[in-house]
């Protein structure tokens, strides 16, 4: 049986969702298939137990109005963050064709960045601007100072 995120289950669902927004029984979508096909087959994709071919996603989706990407076409999305990524995906498909290259640079930068361990790191300030667990109140001006000339 397949696990729920595979994709002949993705496949299924999505066949089912659109069959089921024409109000049509697997019988009549198989009778509708150009050079038919076996109702049974129809039935096997459905649960996500066989994977069809592209020539017959592409001819359940004449059948049923639906291009052939909309079969698979956020697979990616689906597998990565499915609702999470939703406005992301809705936001790009707005930006213009020239900034592609600086969005996937973008990115490649915040995926880079986020497989550097940070652990252990003191971002803005130095250990030795404390003084007993409390913050001295000198500036690191003062601080060189009376460092340069111990009491």
């Amino acid at each position: 049986m397949p696990s729920e995120g595979s994709f002949e289950r993705i496949i299924g669902q999505r066949l089912r969702n659109f069959r089921g927004r024409l109000g049509l029984t697997q019988r009549e979508l198989a009778e509708r298939v150009a050079g038919g096909v076996d109702l049974s087959y129809i039935g096997r994709i459905e649960r996500g137990e066989q994977l069809p071919s592209l020539k017959l996603l592409q001819k359940l989706g004449r059948s049923l109005g639906v291009p052939v990407g909309e079969f698979f076409g956020r697979e990616l999305d689906a597998r990565i963050g499915g609702k999470e990524l939703e406005p992301l995906w809705r936001a790009l498909q707005g930006v213009p064709r020239k900034d592609v290259p600086i969005l996937l640079g973008i990115a490649k930068l915040l995926a880079r960045g986020r497989r550097r361990p940070t652990a252990g790191k003191v971002a803005a300030e130095r250990r030795s601007s404390y003084r007993k667990g409390r913050r001295s109140r000198r500036s690191p001006r003062e601080m060189t100072a009376s460092s340069a000339n111990p009491p």
